[in-house]
């Protein structure tokens, strides 16, 4: 069996998380997969003809400003990140190119929502000089994060380690550069990273295809395998992290947007056949009947159209327009209503027109209820691993303490009321919760920066002196 042998389910996802995505980009890309999305009209049908009906059809976007929508709602606020102060630089660079913790986890949010799946895998350059970890760090090593897309997770198994299941292979598809006879010329080509537990201790090798011709071109080679160690002893587990809007399972989970992206597509091919039917039907078609003939005399065999030509027709001859009458394009352009409005019943809210009338706060809350649920889903599964990931970093980079992440659930704005205020402040006065718990809950009303910390705040306070309210007389 070859390195690059693909899951089941990786194989039987590969081209829906494609769909997923293109669906997601726009109209280039599901224009660019031709007749993936878009068959042709019939075998007979010209490449220019097919090019011209793919040109004239409008992809609505619903699935790409629904993926944005949500992951904006999720990330409204900041990730409330936990972690030692030591920690600070490597949050700030989690990649070592630049991408720090929380834009790593935004970037995992989109695909968790896009096609339902992603991976991170925590690890550290293999120690080859320095004596101990203090060392290693003091020269500038660290532990590190990087993200692989559903598409480069092609392969993984799982064992019962300690009564728990956790995964004992992951293989990973990625490129590396090679020379190039031209130094402005990049070039690439695909290697295999393969995780496992060998003999209970993790291990790494990285896989390029062989080049010795008397090997087949299916026979990869390890060009490297090393056996990577924290504190100086051999991991017992693998630092990978699957991501799903489920849990982290290692199972392939259904993509949110799946029955989205879905009908976006098919309105986009009734949209080909309205903008086709609109084109041919705005534009009569010349009928004649009989023979022309020039002012000489002349038979005529090419009319030319327009007022300044005149045609010439023998007696008994007719010429006449063909225009469309019928109902096909109300068929069409029903159904093209019908899809939008299924859409923004599948988590798209955000696209539907706003009603005229004011919608009841209790109905709005009801309509969003199955939107809200899903994607405090997304955002809790996702919690839970960057706390795990945050926890292999926190492990490797020899820190000590807690760590966290918690992602935002509080997704649609509700700024507390004065009314509501005024109610509060009332209970913390009669002592039903504590200076902390008040400070929390004007948070949550959107009184207080969602990032600002109680120290912050009392210190704002006692350095613009003496407020003229009571809860500013209390420091809040």
């Amino acid at each position: 069996m070859s390195v690059k042998n693909q899951h089941p389910e990786y194989s039987a996802n590969i081209d829906k998380w494609r769909k997923y995505r293109d669906a997601a980009e726009g109209e280039d890309a599901v224009k660019a997969a031709g007749a993936r999305y878009l068959p042709k009209r019939s075998t007979k049908q010209t490449s220019d003809e097919y090019d011209a009906y793919k040109q004239r059809a409008m992809y609505f976007n619903a699935t790409g400003r629904t993926v944005d929508g949500l992951v904006g709602l999720m990330f409204r606020r900041d990730p409330d990140i936990t972690a030692p102060e030591s920690m600070a630089e490597l949050i700030e660079d989690v990649t070592q190119d630049g991408v720090s913790f929380d834009e790593l986890i935004k970037h995992a949010a989109t695909d968790s929502v896009t096609v339902g799946r992603g991976g991170v895998i925590v690890d550290f350059p293999p120690n080859l000089a320095a004596e101990n970890l203090q060392d290693y760090l003091a020269n500038g090593a660290r532990p590190y994060a990087t993200y692989y897309p559903a598409e480069s997770i092609i392969n993984w198994d799982t064992a019962r380690i300690g009564g728990r299941i956790v995964p004992s292979l992951v293989v990973l598809s990625e490129t590396y550069s090679i020379e190039s006879a031209d130094e402005f010329e990049k070039k690439e080509a695909p290697q295999y990273r393969v995780l496992d537990l060998s003999e209970g201790k993790y291990r790494q090798r990285v896989f390029h295809k062989a080049v010795n011709n008397k090997l087949t071109n299916d026979d990869w080679i390890v060009v490297e395998e090393y056996f990577p160690t924290m504190n100086g002893k051999p991991l017992r587990y693998i630092p990978f992290e699957f991501l799903g809007p489920v849990d982290g399972r290692p199972r392939v989970q259904k993509s949110p947007i799946a029955d989205l992206a879905t009908v976006n597509l098919s309105h986009y091919r009734t949209m080909a056949d309205l903008e086709n039917g609109r084109h041919w039907c705005g534009s009569p078609t010349p009928i004649f009947s009989g023979d022309f003939v020039s002012d000489d005399g002349d038979e005529v065999t090419v009319v030319r159209l327009g007022s300044e030509t005149g045609i010439h027709m023998t007696t008994g001859s007719e010429a006449k327009y063909m225009e469309f009458t019928g109902s096909g394009l109300s068929e069409l352009s029903g159904a093209e209503l019908q899809k939008r409005e299924m859409m923004a019943l599948l988590g798209s809210r955000i696209l539907a027109a706003e009603k005229r009338q004011a919608e009841a706060a209790e109905t709005a809350r009801i309509h969003r209820a199955g939107e809200e649920s899903t994607l405090a889903s997304i955002a809790q599964s996702l919690s839970k691993a960057a706390t795990r990931i945050l926890g292999y970093l926190r492990d490797w980079s020899g820190a000590t303490g807690d760590v966290s992440v918690e992602i935002n659930t509080d997704f649609v704005p509700t700024e507390m009321t004065s009314q509501e205020l005024q109610t509060t402040v009332m209970a913390w006065q009669a002592g039903a919760f504590t200076t902390a718990e008040l400070f929390q809950r004007l948070k949550q009303g959107e009184l207080i920066r969602a990032d600002k910390t109680l120290e912050e705040h009392e210190d704002e306070i006692a350095s613009q002196g003496p407020a003229l309210g009571t809860i500013g007389d209390a420091g809040i």
